[in-house]
């Protein structure tokens, strides 16, 4: 991935190119405290976001269908003091 390619959220969610009122400022809320920097990427031409932290050997942290990186929240702060922790917003669901 590129520096050209990533760049930092706007704290502004969309839904199909709108903005969606309150869900950056919720979600924002929820990572409050987080060790990770949250990025907005575009891999092969789909948008989403990432969440980003720690330093070590590295650690992809996957969620489930209908849920976003925001699930390992409780997990992240941990293993970010040993790990590079990658947590990506899967398409279509984050």
């Amino acid at each position: 991935m590129s520096a050209e390619k990533a760049e930092m959220t706007t704290g502004r969610a969309s839904h199909d190119g709108e903005a969606v009122p309150g869900v950056a400022d919720h979600r924002a809320r929820l990572l409050a405290g987080v060790p990770a920097t949250e990025r907005r990427i575009e891999a092969a031409g789909i948008p989403t976001t990432v969440l980003e932290g720690g330093d070590g050997p590295p650690v992809v942290l996957l969620h489930g269908p209908g849920e976003s990186a925001v699930k390992w929240r409780w997990v992240l702060p941990d293993l970010a003091r040993t790990h590079g922790v990658v947590a990506p917003d899967l398409p279509a669901h984050g």
